[in-house]
């Protein structure tokens, strides 16, 4: 799912395509092994945010006017650092974690923007870049076998 306020965006992961039984061991996982989902969880959102890092474009104005005069400036990585993991939380028996970015701009590069000119006349569109929301399909895409293996792992261990 996908989720987006006024000045960050964040996402939201819940499992599904388990059948019934699969679901029944990982609520069992869930209740016995908390610390364990919560650490996968935790993969999972460091791995999201380092492909969204990947895909998230630097600055690259050279100057700047300011006070009539030109400046120049480096190329700004503010964006593409300002991806941040929230905590592992749960409400109403479920698991979540929130991967967001702060920056004030981000929902403008990831969705796009009107382009407006300083006498209010439009100039089209400028389409976003769809940073999150492309890295977050491609983490889908390797989620189940992931949490497939996963769960054989912990069924190991409780020797099921």
């Amino acid at each position: 799912m996908y989720r987006e306020s006024e000045n960050d965006m964040s996402i939201d992961f819940k499992l599904s395509g388990f059948d019934e039984f699969e679901k029944t061991l990982v609520d069992m996982i869930e209740v016995k092994y908390p610390e364990e989902v919560k650490k996968i969880l935790y993969e999972l959102a460091d791995e999201l945010r380092e492909k969204a890092k990947e895909k998230t474009p630097v600055g690259t104005r050279k100057y700047f006017y300011s006070g009539g005069r030109k400046r120049k400036i480096r190329k700004s990585s503010r964006l593409r650092n300002s991806w941040k993991v929230g905590r592992v939380r749960q409400k109403n028996g479920e698991f979540f974690i929130e991967m967001y970015n702060n920056a004030p701009h981000a929902h403008l590069i990831e969705d796009g923007h009107r382009i407006i000119g300083k006498d209010g006349s439009d100039h089209g569109w400028w389409e976003g870049k769809h940073m999150l929301l492309i890295s977050t399909k491609q983490l889908e895409e390797r989620l189940e076998p992931r949490l497939q293996a996963w769960l054989n792992e912990m069924l190991e261990e409780l020797s099921l």
